[in-house]
């Protein structure tokens, strides 16, 4: 888990931090718009999504059998990336302004993350 959450989460946000320090030095206006209304902001959960995928497939402990939630996780997991680059593809052809247009990468973000998550949970145990 710690490799995950090291790894996963940590270097695949990372470019938002980047996005922060490019609006304090431009001197612009810190929103959660800002940060995460760019349609990359989906490109981030579907790196999170994928690595879970990656540690699930490769790093699963040989038992012979799959359980269900191992399975079921494995699901989640693809349809999750599966959403996330159909998401990207409309977000960039789709121009909004709607004030509120970041909630939805927001939350695509952190369901990946559940979902890696639970996928890198289940393919330990």
């Amino acid at each position: 888990m710690c490799k995950w959450a090291a790894f996963t989460v940590l270097f695949t946000v990372m470019p938002l931090g980047f996005d922060l320090l490019v609006l304090i030095f431009e001197r612009q206006s810190i929103s959660w718009q800002a940060i995460f209304s760019d349609p990359s902001t989906y490109l981030i959960g579907f790196g999170i999504a994928a690595s879970g995928l990656g540690e699930a497939v490769f790093n699963k402990r040989r038992t012979g059998q799959a359980s269900l939630g191992y399975i079921i996780s494995i699901i989640l997991s693809v349809l999750t990336m599966v959403m996330g680059a159909a998401m990207y593809a409309l977000a960039k052809a789709i121009t909004k302004d709607n004030p509120l247009s970041f909630w939805v990468p927001v939350c695509y973000g952190l369901i990946a993350i559940i979902f890696s998550l639970a996928t890198v949970w289940t393919s330990e145990s």
